[in-house]
């Protein structure tokens, strides 16, 4: 018997959930990354907010794991978490792109 996405009691909001954070986590880890190599470039302002970029998605998704319900605002709050994350990570990464683009032309 199918109910539908907010009737579904079984376990998969909770799958889904937890697939979303694992997308968090993901971008956690690029957001740690591009920190890393912002760093390696020279960027020290780029890292700095890549790596607190990381901090804050990493604790927003351990804080909303420890109290996730299994309502349905609780589940928008967390494709809300990961599309912030998402145009986090592109928007770091896009800087970091075009500084460099700037220091391989101003030598």
């Amino acid at each position: 018997m199918t109910t539908g996405i907010d009737g579904d009691p079984g376990a998969q909001p909770q799958r889904t959930m937890l697939s979303w954070h694992r997308t968090v986590l993901a971008v956690t880890m690029g957001a740690l990354v591009a920190s890393m190599t912002a760093q390696r470039l020279g960027h020290p302002v780029l890292s700095g907010l890549a790596a607190l970029a990381a901090i804050a998605g990493l604790g927003g998704a351990l804080r909303r794991l420890r109290y996730w319900q299994p309502t349905a605002s609780s589940r928008w709050s967390v494709l809300v978490q990961v599309t912030v994350a998402v145009m986090v990570l592109s928007v770091i990464g896009a800087a970091l792109a075009v500084a460099n683009i700037l220091d391989t032309l101003n030598p």
